[in-house]
């Protein structure tokens, strides 16, 4: 298969809350491994993976974890004029995953809020060869900007169909697609805002393992095209 003409999916939990354990329980059963975005400044704090679920995720359920900044600020407003500060904030990130052995997506960077620019690009460009936004479009591979990949967005209210209509798309165009998942919510009684509904979810992962999409993480989609 030529590289980047083998459709992949690539699913992706940003910030690295504590409710998307059940959603990798539901992965797992299906063999799918996710990708975990997270912000290292939140790991062990109420809400937040520990530090063991991480390494869990990651050595028992072959997840990748991607260095989503320590501070997780937007960086186009927090950093204005401050460049040394955001190069600080990414390389706190980076020395925290590899200091406890979690830095499996090593080519990988997610702009905290999906927020990028030219400047921003220069920084996290000097130590990352890819990095996603989370703006919603039409990618292909090779990317058109590697270091602003773009993704679609779940949002809590987000129908299932609509995310595997997505996926089917990807299927059909021989390319990645990114998807990206926040928080989880297993209670459907409680306000939409606090996650995605783990029963939608469920009908997600079944139909993606229906339709026999390729899942991967980004250190495979790598391992596949050669990086």
């Amino acid at each position: 298969v030529e590289k980047g003409k083998e459709e992949s999916v690539v699913i992706v939990f940003d910030d690295g809350y504590k409710s998307i354990l059940p959603a990798a329980e539901v992965m797992n059963q299906y063999g799918i491994a996710g990708n975990i975005a997270l912000i290292t400044g939140q790991v062990d704090k109420l809400g937040y993976l520990s530090l063991a679920d991480v390494k869990m995720l990651q050595n028992q359920y072959g997840w990748n974890i991607i260095n989503h900044s320590r501070e997780h600020k937007n960086a186009t407003t927090y950093y204005l004029n401050k460049l040394r500060d955001l190069e600080y904030d990414v390389l706190d990130g980076t020395k925290y995953l590899h200091d406890n052995r979690i830095n499996s997506a090593p080519n990988w960077y997610v702009y905290p809020h999906g927020a990028t620019n030219d400047d921003i690009k220069s920084v996290v460009g000097k130590y990352y060869r890819f990095a996603r936004v989370t703006r919603t479009a039409d990618e292909t591979y090779p990317f058109d900007d590697p270091l602003e990949i773009k993704a679609f967005s779940v949002k809590n209210n987000t129908p299932p169909e609509k995310v595997l209509s997505v996926v089917e798309d990807a299927m059909a165009a021989n390319t990645i697609q990114f998807i990206t998942f926040h928080r989880i919510e297993q209670n459907s009684l409680l306000d939409e805002k606090d996650g995605y509904q783990i029963d939608d979810f469920e009908r997600v992962v079944a139909g993606i393992a229906g339709l026999g999409a390729k899942v991967r993480t980004v250190s495979e989609l790598d391992e596949i095209n050669g990086v």
